[in-house]
């Protein structure tokens, strides 16, 4: 099974087996990010709708997703990762093992909850940003936790 790691600290960027993957348009790797950090669950295609384009209504919002979806598995396809995503349902999941650096630090005991919060707040809020076609706007990487006084 291919290694399959979402890095969202930094410049956003998933690595296959330690080589990135391009993922060429912004809502289009802000869907698979989103998909990702659902977990094993999944997230709705509603759910999606609603955070990647709220501004839309329902049924354009829709239209947008299946193009979207449409990129996504072309770019997915093209390294054979396709796979390890189901996109063909209401809820959509990863199917395969894809490790985050988000998920990483918010399980890490050593990590600050209030950190991982503004990170986690900061991170779903640049869905509503323009990026005008350029790269999704970097995370901050988190420094070492705060230390109790």
């Amino acid at each position: 099974m291919p290694d399959l790691d979402l890095r969202l600290f930094g410049v956003p960027r998933l690595l296959l087996d330690g080589e990135e993957v391009v993922i060429s348009r912004p809502r289009v790797f802000e869907c698979l990010a989103r998909i990702v950090l659902a977990g094993p669950d999944g997230i709705t295609r509603s759910e999606l709708c609603r955070k990647i384009w709220p501004e839309f209504d329902p049924s354009d919002a829709r239209a947008q997703l299946r193009g979207t979806f449409m990129k996504l598995r072309a770019e997915l396809e093209k390294v054979s990762i396709a796979s390890q995503f189901d996109l063909g349902g209401e809820i959509v999941r990863a199917t395969g093992a894809v490790s985050c650096d988000l998920m990483s630090f918010a399980r890490n005991p050593s990590s600050d909850p209030l950190k991982f919060d503004w990170l986690f707040s900061r991170w779903q809020s640049l869905g509503t940003k323009r990026t005008g076609g350029r790269n999704p706007t970097r995370l901050p990487t988190p420094s070492p936790p705060l230390s109790t006084r």
